[in-house]
């Protein structure tokens, strides 16, 4: 595994974005990854939405992807960079600061449009959606 998704980037290859389908299409399916995080986000979403087509894309996508558990580890690491963050005067959301903490407990590159996440310091990011 090398790569952890972030919810947006599940939701543009969801939609169909070119280049983003192009980048998750062209890894090794053992080379991705998404936080329970982002699956949490991902069910709330659908939910909120109330779309039965939304609701069976994740259902599909999340059929087919490595969920990774959020452990003491993860949770330690996001809130370092939280209040990293703070310190300096940027706010990152809860689940945000989770999803960072988990991508670097785990060595992982995360993948994300948000450019907050390149205010991380020791987080590599890297953008699919173009």
């Amino acid at each position: 595994m090398k790569y952890l998704l972030d919810t947006n980037t599940v939701s543009y290859y969801l939609r169909g974005s070119a280049a983003t389908v192009k980048h998750v299409q062209g890894q090794k399916p053992s080379a991705l990854a998404i936080s329970a995080i982002t699956a949490m986000e991902l069910a709330y979403g659908a939910e909120k939405r109330g779309s039965k087509t939304l609701t069976a894309a994740v259902q599909g996508f999340l059929s087919g992807i490595q969920v990774l558990s959020f452990d003491q580890e993860a949770a330690r690491k996001a809130g370092v960079v939280r209040a990293a963050l703070e310190r300096i005067g940027v706010t990152l959301t809860l689940a945000d600061s989770q999803i960072a903490g988990h991508a670097m407990a785990l060595d992982l590159i995360l993948v994300s449009t948000d450019s907050a996440f390149k205010r991380v310091r020791g987080l590599t990011v890297k953008d699919w959606s173009t």
